[in-house]
């Protein structure tokens, strides 16, 4: 296989996360990711209840993280060619941030259905899911869940920082995409900064995260026809 075949499968690939972040975002309107009920006992009968629902909310979260992370992936090949050490550089923090994803994801999807069953029943263990969900904190942006997806987030940043002066001298698209990545960095940086300046409280960190990530779903849109345009000069 050389490295034109390689390419041409990863502008593929590329094709098709940037499809399946839009769907999976779509999902996630629809999916609910924490109980609706404002105190534990009645998050903990509103899971036990609506444990498959809560499960498939999570599941499309692991498949839209790892086509975001297909997305960088395939946008860091695009500049192999001219910049290889950035490429790989880029595709190890967008591994890193993977990870990071992967293990709150996997959390909320396997473990927290069984912390809700253990404090449910009364289980000898339901002091022990009483601590780690009160740690896990959701809804908190210190706790571990909103803590490992901020890094994961972080790690993102990093990783289309790292590529996009390389996409700045590709096609249009793909230059839209790099200002795009550009801005996300930027933005998100500003954004994990602003609680130690008290620019940003406790309760605003999510919605300013939201916001900082509008570059990003730009550039991925742009990433899709720079995909298809990387393909067709193959």
């Amino acid at each position: 296989m050389n490295n034109q075949n390689i390419a041409e499968q990863m502008n593929g690939i590329g094709v098709k996360a940037v499809i399946a972040i839009g769907v999976t975002l779509i999902l996630s309107l629809f999916l609910p990711l924490e109980a609706p009920e404002p105190n534990q006992n009645d998050a903990i009968h509103w899971l036990m209840n609506s444990h498959g629902i809560y499960v498939l909310g999570w599941t499309n979260q692991i498949v839209s993280m790892l086509a975001f992370s297909f997305a960088f992936a395939s946008a860091a090949w695009l500049v192999v060619n001219t910049h290889p050490v950035r490429t790989v550089i880029s595709l190890a923090f967008t591994a890193m941030a993977t990870m990071a994803f992967f293990i709150v994801k996997f959390v909320n999807v396997w473990s927290v259905p069984l912390m809700a069953k253990a404090l449910a029943s009364g289980a000898e263990a339901s002091s022990t899911a009483a601590t780690f969900l009160t740690a896990h904190a959701p809804s908190v942006a210190f706790g571990f869940g909103p803590s490992m997806d901020y890094l994961g987030f972080l790690l993102y940043a990093i990783a289309g920082l790292l590529i996009y002066r390389p996409m700045m001298k590709l096609s249009k698209s793909a230059k839209v995409a790099a200002i795009g990545l550009l801005l996300y960095g930027i933005l998100y940086f500003a954004t994990l900064l602003a609680p130690y300046a008290d620019i940003l409280g406790q309760a605003d960190i999510e919605v300013a995260v939201l916001i900082s990530a509008l570059p990003l779903l730009v550039s991925f849109v742009a990433l899709y026809f720079a995909f298809k345009s990387a393909n067709k000069q193959q």
